[in-house]
């Protein structure tokens, strides 16, 4: 799936879009190595930029959320551990394997992606359009 970066995706707070945007084209390089059957070290680096971003990312989205009265954070919060979870047994697994790039992994971060920014987040975009 080639997530296609667009307003649907954005929440009305520039940092966040920015974050987002960052991180979609992270998952796009992921892709294009997996694709052209890359390097893995470069992969994996990758991986782990998308790793800092997003913790980055959920800490400062999840304070501003608190800070504005969210009234779904702690289901927010949730989805955000679980991705984290998710990322970090698949950064474990990729080292411990040797596995190389790949398109499964890309393909679920980009779903994600989808789902949580164009929809998750979509419910949040009103306390940014005040």
């Amino acid at each position: 799936m080639k997530l296609d970066w667009g307003d649907k995706y954005k929440v009305g707070h520039q940092p966040f879009d920015n974050q987002h945007l960052a991180m979609v084209e992270l998952i796009w390089r992921m892709t294009e190595l997996a694709e052209k059957d890359g390097e893995k070290n470069a992969w994996l680096a990758l991986l782990d930029e998308l790793i800092s971003l997003a913790l980055e990312h959920f800490s400062e989205e999840e304070a501003e959320l608190e800070k504005r009265g969210y009234s779904e954070l702690l289901e927010h919060q949730d989805e955000h551990r679980n991705l984290l979870n998710e990322l970090l047994e698949i950064r474990g697994r990729q080292e411990k394997e040797g596995s190389q790039p790949s398109l499964e992994v890309t393909e679920f971060l980009a779903n994600w992606m989808a789902v949580h920014v164009g929809e998750t987040d979509g419910r949040y975009r009103r306390l940014f359009n005040k």
